[in-house]
């Protein structure tokens, strides 16, 4: 069993190390000749007179984050060899790490330019997911319940979560030319709430007694949830069309261009300014006492495992169903270009992802030069 863990924690880590991100955020900002440029700086016009986006062929963004580690913690190279270091890798971990991820694709929109003014139409569907984890996570399931440290102590593991949202949004954005330096654009959004799911308050601990090597586990855990996963947590759910279009919301986005001259320009934005009221197919729960034990005895041999002891309570009991909103991830955008001349330009930006008010906040720079 404790061999099953290590490569379960080997292939979990790997996949964690792993940054997948299609660095949208960074190098589509300073593409107008893309429509889709437009979402991230509500200012920042395409080049085109007029666009249309179509489902499939109009892209998709896919964007995973590991907050806990990157791969040259945990991968070394030896000779012509990788070398897995595993101690490394838990070693740089935070007392409590995210690992997350952010999808969204393109439904249908258009736009055109009219004058010095710019009309946007966009259908989104997007999803954000991110999963809490503890250090002591890994380091219970790479050195194994049997380690010295774990040994007769509670190993807390107080923080694991989940957090899960999708939507659909519905946008109009109108960008304006105000004179040859300042453009200015805003984007009015409304926000269909699919499904919401989101822990609290969690907290689980194991103890493994050094006589018998029982493992007890205790906890307690809050969770919020709406939508779509009322089906699945609520057994007498049974309106799924009602839960997953009564949750409403808005949300603006607000943007700004200023060109010093035909060589310098600085541009800002401010996306996701609004909420999400969750009001259909709500189910909040409590489990405030989580307890069972596991133990091994082995008889010539052969090995029985049991529990005992198992209480899970208050789980179904404590359900209420009270309305709940929760703000989306604000996003704010800002960069500069530059053209010593014309064959050598230079751009960059930074964004900054406050995610859900817990103050996350993931800073990015990418400084691009490019010859023509």
């Amino acid at each position: 069993m404790i061999k099953m863990l290590k490569y379960i924690s080997v292939i979990f880590l790997g996949m964690l190390s792993f940054g997948l991100s299609a660095q949208q955020d960074l190098t589509l900002y300073e593409l107008r000749a893309v429509p889709q440029a437009n979402m991230l700086n509500a200012s920042r016009t395409p080049l085109c007179q007029g666009f249309v986006l179509l489902p499939a062929v109009s892209g998709a963004y896919v964007s995973v984050y590991n907050e806990g580690f990157n791969y040259s913690d945990m991968v070394k190279y030896d000779g012509d060899s990788l070398r897995v270091d595993m101690t490394k890798g838990i070693s740089r971990m935070k007392k409590l790490n995210d690992f997350g991820g952010d999808f969204k694709t393109v439904l249908f929109g258009f736009g055109f330019r009219t004058g010095a003014t710019y009309i946007t139409f966009n259908i989104e569907e997007k999803v954000s997911a991110r999963f809490t984890y503890p250090k002591t996570l890994f380091e219970f399931a790479w050195y194994g319940n049997a380690d010295p440290r774990f040994l007769d102590q509670r190993v807390s593991m107080d923080g694991l979560g989940l957090d899960y949202m999708q939507y659909t949004e519905v946008s109009l954005g109108w960008a304006k030319d105000i004179n040859e330096k300042l453009s200015i654009g805003v984007r009015a959004k409304y926000l269909s709430g699919l499904a919401n799911f989101k822990t609290s308050n969690t907290q689980l601990g194991f103890t493994t007694s050094s006589d018998a090597y029982e493992i007890k586990v205790d906890g307690a855990f809050a969770y919020k949830s709406a939508g779509a996963m009322s089906q699945i947590l609520d057994s007498n759910e049974t309106d799924i069309v009602q839960s997953i279009t009564g949750n409403h919301g808005g949300a603006i986005d607000l943007g700004f261009t200023y060109r010093f001259d035909h060589k310098l320009s600085i541009s800002g934005a401010v996306n996701d300014l609004g909420m999400i009221r969750w009001n259909s197919g709500v189910n909040n729960g409590v489990a405030d006492t989580v307890n069972f034990t596991y133990f091994q005895v082995f008889l010539h041999g052969t090995s029985v495992r049991s529990t005992r002891g198992i209480v899970l309570a208050s789980l179904g009991s404590s359900c209420t169903y009270l309305i709940h909103n929760v703000m989306l991830s604000i996003m704010l955008s800002c960069g500069s270009s530059s053209c010593a001349c014309h064959r050598r330009c230079s751009s960059s930006s930074i964004h900054n992802s406050v995610y859900n008010f817990y103050y996350s906040i993931f800073t990015q720079l990418l400084i691009v030069r490019g010859f023509f």
